[in-house]
């Protein structure tokens, strides 16, 4: 009877766990995954082998199952009744059969876990390959392309008083500047939002019209209607690589383009294939379970009542996220991986890449290395108490990391005149979007770099149109049409 008892609970626990971690992309045998394994089985056997009334022992085991079916397939509105049906009907279920609800349990909990366990992790980034080659044109193309545009990228004109001393304006236009960009200090986008200001650009129009809104069931939650960008660079024969988010689709359906698709929230392999310490790792794998099952789509009522009241107490609001941690780790490699790219680019070839960087949350260092968590940065949005001359020094950190790795890729085609770049923002940093500090600058103003052979380098403050100008200096540089 005992070690049913250990079994079943055993079991339940694993549920609760394992497939939440294998669907944050942790591999089945890394380390996390064994140690929650481990945990599992150390309480499960221990509770079930020390629990001598059949009563106590039911309540536990209710418990766990309720925790688990919260977790998994019921609203917060229905978790109230669930709770109380498991607390109190396992027991009662237990006084009418020796082994019958253990039973249930344990292969009630096999079942769900066995598919999980056969579903390996999802990449990083997952490819889908061109499946042919552009056209041949008239005239070969003369350049090779690389375009990067960095989500909430900041101008340092906007607040320059807030930036830290170690960084200064000066210090980030250099990158640009030494590299023979013309640098555009304030460039204002079209719109706050990431889904018109990239449409508009990707569609070669000023309109906020261009975009397409997915059903909830698809790949991305919007995509971009018209790809006219990367349309007539095909035509004019660039073999094309997009590297997109979930969140917003870049590529179109264009069987000449390899697309390179990351997940917009946290993939968790990022984390996993880190060199973080192991306590640290299994720290943010806690991080991300507490996470998802106190504030994500399916709440688990318990955790939320309790983060709720712990945050009224401190601050009188409800609580907000630590928001998509191992999103910023993750586009460290795809940096890593277009500067690979970028050492061997040639003429006719181009690399159009949204990037995650320096995106909030503010985890990472100056040297690109993960903070800890009391340390991580935020837009005043997600919490009410929020120091925002540490958002920024924050920001700025992440921003110097960021450089850094832009500056790794601008040393692989160093010395080219046949590499058009382009390096900007989509929007704002939006520090203060959402509250009652909102502001034009903070919201729409970024900057812009283009490199080309026929533009002459040198530094506009501005503050000019993001989309015009790209528009205006695109078109000229390669032919494009509008």
């Amino acid at each position: 009877m005992q070690r049913l008892n250990s079994l079943s609970l055993t079991a339940i626990l694993l549920a609760i766990f394992i497939p939440h971690l294998l669907l944050v992309n942790y591999s089945l045998f890394s380390f996390e995954i064994g140690f929650f394994a481990a945990l599992s089985a150390v309480v499960g056997f221990g509770l079930g082998q020390s629990l001598k009334s059949k009563y106590i022992f039911g309540m536990v085991l209710g418990f766990c199952l309720y925790f688990f079916l919260d977790a998994y397939f019921f609203s917060f509105s229905q978790a109230g009744t669930v709770l109380v049906l498991c607390v109190l009907g396992v027991p009662l279920f237990m006084r009418l059969t020796d082994t019958g609800i253990q039973l249930a349990v344990l292969v009630f909990s096999i079942v769900f876990v066995t598919p999980a366990l056969f579903d390996g992790p999802e990449p990083i980034v997952a490819e889908r390959s061109a499946t042919q080659q552009p056209p041949v044109p008239q005239t070969p193309p003369e350049y090779a392309y690389i375009h990067l545009i960095l989500d909430e990228q900041m101008s340092p004109l906007i607040s320059p008083e807030r930036m830290p001393e170690y960084f200064q304006p000066d210090d980030f236009f250099a990158t640009y500047l030494d590299n023979d960009f013309k640098v555009y200090g304030v460039a204002n986008s079209n719109d706050s939002s990431t889904v018109f200001s990239l449409s508009a650009i990707f569609g070669l129009t000023m309109s906020k019209e261009n975009v397409i809104y997915e059903p909830s069931e698809a790949k991305h939650s919007f995509s971009v209607d018209k790809v006219r960008l990367l349309d007539q660079l095909s035509q004019r024969g660039y073999a094309t690589t997009v590297y997109e988010s979930t969140y917003l689709g870049l590529c179109g359906d264009g069987a000449t383009i390899t697309c390179r698709t990351f997940s917009r929230i946290s993939n968790m392999q990022s984390i996993q294939n880190s060199d973080l310490p192991l306590w640290r790792r299994l720290e943010l794998a806690t991080l991300n379970l507490y996470e998802d099952y106190a504030f994500q789509s399916k709440p688990v009522m318990l955790l939320q009542l309790l983060a709720i009241q712990y945050s009224k107490a401190k601050t009188g609001l409800r609580p907000t996220t630590w928001g998509y941690f191992a999103r910023p780790v993750g586009n460290l490699g795809i940096f890593r991986d277009i500067a690979d790219q970028a050492s061997e680019i040639k003429r006719g070839e181009a690399i159009i890449a949204h990037l995650f960087l320096p995106h909030f949350p503010y985890v990472l260092d100056q040297n690109c290395d993960m903070r800890r968590p009391s340390e991580w940065g935020y837009p005043l949005r997600n919490s009410p108490i929020i120091d925002v001359d540490q958002t920024y020094q924050t920001f700025w950190d992440q921003t110097v990391c960021t450089t850094g790795l832009i500056n790794d890729i601008l040393a692989q085609v160093e010395g080219r005149d046949d590499v058009v770049f382009v390096v900007h923002g989509d929007h704002g940093a939006r520090i203060f979007v959402d509250t009652e500090f909102a502001n034009d600058p903070d919201s729409y103003g970024t900057f812009l770099a283009i490199k080309a052979p026929d533009i002459e380098p040198g530094f506009v403050p501005g503050p000019v149109s993001l989309q015009e100008t790209i528009l205006r200096d695109l078109t000229d540089t390669f032919r494009l049409q509008p």
